[in-house]
This record gives structure tokens, sequence and C-alpha cells, in this order.
């Protein structure tokens, strides 16, 4: 899907092809869509493909073999609830759910993903979240100004950079750093 192609659009839904390999930039930026099911077949998520959309619902169907989401991808999705990252994501970008509706967010048992960007859950309302074991890098701001996180589960993975502000403005009491 190229972008900008359902950019603003009164599209409320759509029921992609399990062929579809790409959904480009700003694909469906500003529209009406209200859910999306990702079919397994679709390796990347451009900049912006959704940003700012009505969507409250985002499924990644099984086996996915998603690597890449871009910048700002589910930025803005105001509606948006629940989020599973697929394990075969191995490149979020910066921002890629900021100022979303999340409350709830998971990452796939197996992950291979190893950073968490730059703002990439700031102003969310992801109450909880456990940190994969891949994770070596938290980047600057990854979850700043969400009051709802209360609680951080961090992995057990080898070593991990926690960057700074990355729980800055957020409703945590209290954490446990580990040695790694």
């Amino acid at each position: 899907i190229g972008g900008k192609a359902f950019y603003l659009s009164d599209v409320t839904y759509v029921k992609l092809p399990k062929t579809l390999v790409t959904i480009q930039a700003e694909a469906f930026a500003g529209s009406k869509l209200e859910s999306i099911v990702i079919p397994a077949s679709v390796e990347f998520i451009g900049r912006e493909a959704f940003f700012n959309c009505d969507i409250a619902t985002l499924e990644f169907e099984d086996d996915s073999k998603l690597r890449v989401i871009e910048h700002d991808a589910f930025a803005h999705t105001e509606s948006l609830g629940s989020v599973v990252i697929p394990k075969s994501v191995d490149t979020l970008g910066t921002a890629v759910f900021e100022e979303s509706g999340i409350t709830t967010l998971e990452f796939e048992k197996g992950t291979v993903l190893t950073e968490i960007p730059e703002r990439a859950f700031a102003g969310t309302k992801i109450a909880s979240v456990a940190i994969p074991d891949s994770i070596t890098l938290i980047n600057h701001s990854a979850f700043r100004d969400n009051m709802s996180l209360t609680s951080v589960k961090f992995g057990s993975g080898e070593s991990i950079h926690i960057g700074s502000n990355v729980f800055y403005n957020t409703g945590l009491t209290s954490v446990n750093i580990p040695a790694n």
C-alpha cells in the first residue's frame, strides 16, 4: 500500500490481503479507520502509517513476518487500547506509539527486539510493562509522561542501559533495578 493511499479518508474498515508486504508512509494517517488486522505477510510499516487514526483495535496475525515499524507509525491513536508487539519485530522507530491510548502493552514471547526507542510509549496510558530479556537499551523518554504507569518488570538479559527521562513524570512509586 503506497504512501498516503488512504490519507485523511473516511474509510472505517479495510481488509488487507494475505499477500501484502509493505504499508508505506502515511498510508492511513488521519483516516477514520476503526480497527486493523495486519496480515502475517507484512514486513514493513512506514512512518506515520496510522498516525492520528481512530483505530481502537490493532491486531497482528500469528506468525507475523513484521520486522520494522517506523517512527510515529501509530502515534496519536488515542482510541487504541492494547498492543502485542510481534516477536519478529527488530526495529521500532522513535515515538512509534507516542500519545496513543494504549493501556496494555505486551511483547510476544521470543522477541528479538533490542531497543525501546526514544519516546516510543511516551504519553500513553500503559499501567504496567514487562521489559523483554532481549532489550539492551531503553532510550531517552521512552515511557515519560505516563501517569498510569505504576509497575515495571525488567528482563534478565545480559545487560540493559536505561536512558535519561525514561520514566519521567510517571506513576511509579518504587522500582527494582536489576544487576544487569
